[in-house]
Protein backbone atom coordinates (compact mmCIF):
# COMPACT_ATOMS: atom_id res chain seq x y z
CA UNK A 1 0.00 0.00 0.00
CA UNK A 2 1.30 3.47 -0.89
CA UNK A 3 2.04 5.82 2.01
CA UNK A 4 3.09 9.41 2.60
CA UNK A 5 4.58 11.23 5.58
CA UNK A 6 3.54 14.80 6.36
CA UNK A 7 5.73 16.95 8.63
CA UNK A 8 4.23 19.91 10.49
CA UNK A 9 5.88 23.09 11.75
CA UNK A 10 5.60 21.91 15.38
CA UNK A 11 7.71 18.81 14.62
CA UNK A 12 4.78 16.41 14.53
CA UNK A 13 4.50 13.92 11.67
CA UNK A 14 1.48 12.17 10.24
CA UNK A 15 1.60 9.04 8.10
CA UNK A 16 -1.28 8.52 5.68
CA UNK A 17 -2.01 5.77 3.16
CA UNK A 18 -3.74 5.46 -0.19
CA UNK A 19 -7.51 5.09 0.14
CA UNK A 20 -7.63 6.74 3.57
CA UNK A 21 -10.55 9.13 4.04
CA UNK A 22 -9.84 12.67 5.26
CA UNK A 23 -12.41 15.25 6.37
CA UNK A 24 -11.60 18.80 5.22
CA UNK A 25 -12.65 21.79 7.34
CA UNK A 26 -12.84 25.28 5.85
CA UNK A 27 -13.76 28.79 6.93
CA UNK A 28 -17.28 29.77 5.97
CA UNK A 29 -18.20 33.46 5.73
CA UNK A 30 -21.89 34.35 5.48
CA UNK A 31 -22.45 38.11 5.51
CA UNK A 32 -20.54 39.21 8.64
CA UNK A 33 -20.58 35.83 10.38
CA UNK A 34 -17.50 33.60 10.27
CA UNK A 35 -17.85 29.92 11.10
CA UNK A 36 -16.43 26.60 9.95
CA UNK A 37 -17.81 24.03 7.59
CA UNK A 38 -16.86 20.40 7.26
CA UNK A 39 -16.45 19.64 3.58
CA UNK A 40 -17.08 16.51 1.58
CA UNK A 41 -14.85 13.62 2.55
CA UNK A 42 -11.67 13.29 0.51
CA UNK A 43 -10.16 9.90 -0.41
CA UNK A 44 -6.38 9.91 -0.77
CA UNK A 45 -5.13 8.55 -4.09
CA UNK A 46 -1.82 7.58 -5.64
CA UNK A 47 -0.37 8.94 -8.89
CA UNK A 48 1.46 6.35 -11.01
CA UNK A 49 4.74 8.30 -11.07
CA UNK A 50 4.45 11.06 -8.44
CA UNK A 51 3.08 8.90 -5.63
CA UNK A 52 0.71 10.45 -3.12
CA UNK A 53 2.22 13.96 -3.09
CA UNK A 54 -0.30 15.34 -5.66
CA UNK A 55 -3.20 13.96 -3.62
CA UNK A 56 -1.94 15.59 -0.42
CA UNK A 57 -1.26 18.90 -2.19
CA UNK A 58 -4.77 18.88 -3.65
CA UNK A 59 -6.25 18.22 -0.20
CA UNK A 60 -4.21 20.99 1.45
CA UNK A 61 -5.28 23.50 -1.21
CA UNK A 62 -8.95 22.68 -0.60
CA UNK A 63 -9.15 23.27 3.14
CA UNK A 64 -7.87 25.28 6.10
CA UNK A 65 -7.90 22.34 8.51
CA UNK A 66 -8.54 18.60 8.29
CA UNK A 67 -8.98 15.53 10.45
CA UNK A 68 -8.88 11.80 9.91
CA UNK A 69 -12.33 10.29 9.47
CA UNK A 70 -11.70 7.88 12.34
CA UNK A 71 -10.22 10.53 14.70
CA UNK A 72 -12.23 13.71 15.23
CA UNK A 73 -10.25 14.57 18.37
CA UNK A 74 -7.20 15.82 16.44
CA UNK A 75 -7.53 18.57 13.84
CA UNK A 76 -4.54 19.48 11.66
CA UNK A 77 -3.81 22.94 10.23
CA UNK A 78 -3.18 22.71 6.47
CA UNK A 79 -0.93 25.78 6.49
CA UNK A 80 1.33 24.18 9.15
CA UNK A 81 2.59 21.51 6.74
CA UNK A 82 6.29 22.01 5.99
CA UNK A 83 7.02 18.88 3.94
CA UNK A 84 5.39 15.91 2.25
CA UNK A 85 7.36 12.75 1.51
CA UNK A 86 6.35 9.58 -0.32
CA UNK A 87 7.29 6.47 1.66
Amino acid sequence: MNKVSIAFSNGETLELCEGQIIMPISKLIVEDDISVSQGTSYELWNHCSAGMVPSICELLCKCDFFHLIDDEDTVYNSSAVVSIKNL
